[in-house]
């Protein structure tokens, strides 16, 4: 189970990084691409970096940014239509909170039980 929850936030974090930094491009520009990975870039390796180690505290901080997301970004964007709302919410949020709980689970059952 942490072997695909691995897999689904590295997939996740690699997806978005090379979105954050291509999406520049369309303006001719590079250094909004770069910007967008030098912000989010540190955040995004420190919870892939902490998936390798500590499982459960990847897990919770997957989950909580997973559910940020996908409470958040409805709010913050007025201006598209309900079906890009929903691709952006699914593809943003839907992979942090599938690895985050597979995280939990595994977390949970490797967990030393008292009787």
């Amino acid at each position: 189970m942490v072997y695909g929850a691995r897999l689904i936030a590295t997939l996740w974090v690699s997806f978005w990084t090379w979105f954050a930094l291509t999406s520049g491009l369309d303006k001719g520009s590079l250094f909004n691409g770069f910007m967008r990975v030098a912000v989010s870039g540190p955040f995004f390796g420190l919870i892939l970096f902490l998936a390798w180690g500590t499982e459960a505290l990847a897990g919770w901080l997957l989950l909580l940014m997973g559910l940020f997301i996908a409470i958040a970004f409805p709010f913050t964007s007025g201006h598209l239509p309900l079906n890009a709302v929903v691709f952006v919410v699914l593809t943003l949020a839907l992979p942090p909170l599938a690895a985050g709980i597979l995280f939990l689970i595994d977390w949970r059952m490797k967990k030393p039980r008292i009787a």
